[in-house]
């Protein structure tokens, strides 16, 4: 799992959703997840695996890399 304390990088799911204009329901949508479950991963409180990170990068149409400043 994904674990910010253990990047040099932050994981910036916010700062991603805000700069595409992208709600949290919005994604949750698209990954057919609750908005809360999009809520915790934003907030640091649910761990991404890397599949996750996949979908994630897949549904905004961007990389993995881009998840990460």
């Amino acid at each position: 799992m994904v674990n910010k304390k253990n990047f040099d990088s932050q994981f910036i799911l916010d700062e991603v959703l805000l700069k595409m204009e992208v709600s949290n329901a919005e994604l949750a949508r698209r990954l057919g997840v609750t908005r809360q479950t999009v809520n915790n991963m934003v907030n640091g409180r649910r761990d991404v695996t890397v599949s996750k990170l996949h979908e994630i990068a897949n549904a905004l149409g961007i990389r993995v890399r881009d998840l990460f400043s």
